[in-house]
């Protein structure tokens, strides 16, 4: 005989799966992206492609950043509407990115203002 344990069916919101994947997706794009600005900035590319890396960096950052509270948010609430704590161990990787991003957006911001100087 055979006993089969009862598996805890969770509905899986497309939603949910779509943030996450975003959250993944860019904060990948992202951490690249400054691998490619550090390796330019070694190689010597010249001031013009390394300030179009730096806005390039900000412009993944804004996004991201709307994803990962949105990501943190669902969790949140997927883990009080479903009263399951499966929703909690998304929150962690989130708040990692949201900071990595927050620091990578603060970062490449004061690297434009310093490279442009007084304008």
């Amino acid at each position: 005989m055979k006993i089969k344990a009862e598996k805890k069916q969770r509905k899986k919101v497309i939603i949910y799966t779509l943030t996450n994947r975003t959250v993944i997706f860019l904060s990948t794009l992202l951490i690249v992206t400054f691998l490619l600005f550090i390796v330019g900035n070694l190689t010597n590319f010249t001031d013009r492609n390394l300030l179009l890396i730096l806005t390039i960096i900000q412009i993944i950052s804004v996004p991201n950043l709307i994803f990962c509270v949105a990501s943190i948010i669902q969790s949140i609430f997927f883990c009080i509407k479903n009263k399951d704590t499966y929703y909690l161990f998304f929150i962690l990787p989130s708040f990692l990115s949201l900071i990595l991003t927050f620091v990578f957006f603060v970062f490449s911001g004061t690297l434009k203002v310093i490279s442009l100087g007084s304008m």
